[in-house]
């Protein structure tokens, strides 16, 4: 079967329009976030970088200690209410936003020093200022695209992530360059972003579910799905110890310019988690949700599915993200963290183990069982922690990528065995290992070749030749195109207005 067979039959499908959707929208995000780093890699020094990498961790966690994963809950709820619910169920998250933040905000911005000490680094007045409206803004827009994906409107929220990267670019870009702002123009940048996101939610919502004039605010809505989503609450920050712990625990052992080189690795990594493990799950997620919906015997068979492509997508992507990485990396990364490149493969394995994570919790999710995901989170950071405080004194930076992997990894076979208890899943996993045996000797001579001595254009052609042969390989000894006509038709959307759009 032809190559243009193969495209045409994943255009064809529903999740073949949603993953090129999602695709353009996280390409451009990480297209934009790429220019941010590149720009601020080569104006700042890297304690500075490492300083907006830690302010970042702290504005993480304040975000979901506000949201309470009602946004996650809200979600969950989607397909299994009537719409005056759904209605209901926004304006009431929305309200709860606009109460609680006040306080947060008011306590800290009342203990700046106090702050500053548990993470390691000096808060100003203006940064605790930025992190406050940040995280109001960030929470408000996080709730209108979570709403777009769990609805399959994927047009609109690629209109919505077009807005926010080109505020960010443009702000941020101006602050930098023109006004001197140094490292708060990242922080201006993302509030000016997240602000137009935010006034672009309101008006959504307005638009798209207008509220209805007797109770659209419901306690007893909101009580509902706080009992969904307050034990994610505590997941939701092991989530985090997971992707930041390692920065944090650099930070006191090493210095704020390791932290800074450590970042530039992760940003890396997570162009990868954009282009293909983003986009993927968000395009699949929905109709996962949809499918258990309607029938338990499909969402096993397309579980099934899903867990042997998402291997086949990723692993191979890898390989090709590494026959240009090199090359790239040094054009546009300023040679103080050059090195950072050591250590984003490590990375992208840890993201990949994570991603699928993401597949296999729907059975925990679906089921909710949500307070036994904070379990598996836990004992996932514990490890986590544990290998940072092992490895991070000898190893540095590289202790802290092998962390990451690990605790991930733990991630991922807890996450597996707990979800097959919960429902059996017949996964392919000879298929798996064997493509896992091709993957690892060519992405190994791939990734070599790149540390050789050879001129760029003798480089790139024989890191173009063994991708080439990794997929004249791969093609043979998979069947890849007839697997994939059959993932087409297993993802196909079920017809009404579930697969429709509305501006």
């Amino acid at each position: 079967m032809s190559a243009t067979t193969i495209l045409r039959a994943i255009a064809k499908s529903y999740l073949g329009k949603a993953f090129g959707l999602m695709s353009l929208s996280q390409a451009v995000s990480a297209l934009t976030s790429f220019g941010v780093m590149s720009a601020y890699t080569r104006m700042l020094p890297p304690q500075e970088y490492g300083k907006i990498s830690i302010i970042w961790l702290f504005l993480s966690v304040l975000a979901i200690l506000v949201d309470t994963r009602l946004n996650t809950a809200l979600c969950i709820r989607y397909f299994k209410v009537s719409r005056e619910d759904n209605v209901r169920n926004i304006y009431s998250v929305l309200a709860y936003y606009i109460v609680v933040f006040s306080p947060c905000c008011a306590l800290i911005e009342a203990n700046p020093g106090l702050f500053g000490q548990l993470l390691h680094i000096t808060l100003t007045a203006t940064e605790v200022h930025l992190i406050c409206l940040i995280c109001l803004f960030m929470l408000i827009g996080n709730c209108l695209n979570s709403l777009l994906l769990t609805s399959k409107q994927t047009r609109i929220y690629f209109l919505v992530m077009l807005l926010f990267n080109g505020t960010l670019a443009a702000t941020s870009g101006s602050l930098l360059f023109l006004f001197g702002y140094g490292y708060l123009s990242y922080l201006y940048g993302y509030l000016a972003a997240y602000g137009a996101v935010g006034v672009a939610t309101v008006s959504y919502f307005l638009k798209n579910y207008p509220p209805t004039p007797v109770r659209v605010i419901s306690p007893q809505r909101l009580m509902d799905l706080a009992k969904i989503g307050l034990p994610l609450v505590p997941d939701g920050l092991l989530v985090i110890f997971l992707t930041w712990a390692g920065r944090y625990i650099l930070n006191l052992y090493t210095t704020l310019a390791v932290v800074g080189v450590y970042s530039v690795a992760y940003m890396f990594s997570n162009i990868f988690n954009s282009f293909v493990l983003g986009p993927f799950g968000q395009a699949v997620t929905p109709i996962l949700f949809e499918k258990f919906a309607s029938s338990v015997e499909e969402y096993q068979s397309l579980l099934k599915t899903i867990f042997r492509y998402y291997w086949l997508v990723a692993m191979t992507v890898l390989i090709g993200y590494f026959v240009v990485l090199r090359e790239i990396f040094l054009l546009f990364v300023g040679p103080k963290y050059h090195d950072a490149y050591n250590i984003v493969a490590i990375m992208i394995v840890a993201m990949m183990f994570s991603g699928v994570c993401g597949y296999l919790g729907t059975v925990i999710i679906l089921k909710e069982k949500t307070q036994h995901v904070f379990m598996i989170t836990l004992l996932s950071s514990m490890v986590n922690i544990a290998l940072n405080l092992l490895l991070v004194p000898p190893g540095g930076m590289y202790g802290s990528a092998f962390a990451m992997l690990g605790s991930f990894l733990v991630q991922f076979l807890l996450t597996l065995m707990y979800s097959q208890r919960l429902m059996h899943v017949d996964y392919p996993y000879r298929f798996i290992v064997d493509y896992g045996v091709i993957c690892l000797l060519f992405g190994c001579a791939v990734i070599g070749v790149s540390y050789l001595e050879l001129p760029v254009a003798a480089g790139a052609a024989l890191k173009c030749l063994l991708f080439a042969c990794y997929c004249l390989t791969v093609a043979g000894k998979t069947g890849v195109a007839e697997r994939v006509r059959e993932f087409s038709r297993r993802v196909a959307p079920a017809p009404g207005p579930l697969g429709e759009e509305r501006l």
